[in-house]
């Protein structure tokens, strides 16, 4: 399970908690980033995503077991409705309609425009989870 925190107060600081809930063992380490600019954290069991807002936002991934940054500030799409992250693969759908396959790694994109069901002309609203989980 992993955690991220602001750490002692500090606006520009943030702590990372590594945690074990079968062995108990806790690892911790300190990355400069703004814990108010984060708009979500992602993992996948060794990478973490962090997603920040600014004009744009940001996409930053750090190998949780080497404490190093692979990934900083990669452009974002500013809203999607559901994420999944496998490193080096996000993978989302953004403003409702389309599916976004991002390596982050290469930078490379591909797009999806999903928006009605070809064979019913049915929206796709919520059950958007299904389609990338």
């Amino acid at each position: 399970v992993l955690f991220l925190r602001e750490y002692r107060n500090s606006l520009e600081v943030c702590q990372f908690i590594l945690f074990d809930p079968v062995s108990k063992e806790k690892h911790d380490f300190i990355v400069k980033l703004c814990f108010a600019d984060v708009l979500c954290l992602r993992f996948d069991g060794e990478y973490a995503l962090i997603k920040t807002i600014n004009k744009e936002d940001h996409i930053t991934v750090f190998h949780v077991k080497t404490h190093r940054c692979v990934v900083k500030d990669f452009p974002a799409a500013n809203f999607t409705l559901n994420e999944v992250f496998r490193y080096p693969l996000s993978i989302s759908i953004e403003d409702h309609c389309t599916l976004s396959v991002v390596n982050l790694k290469t930078g490379a994109r591909h797009t999806h425009f999903i928006h009605t069901n070809h064979s019913g002309g049915t929206e796709i609203g919520l059950l958007n989870r299904m389609i990338v989980s």
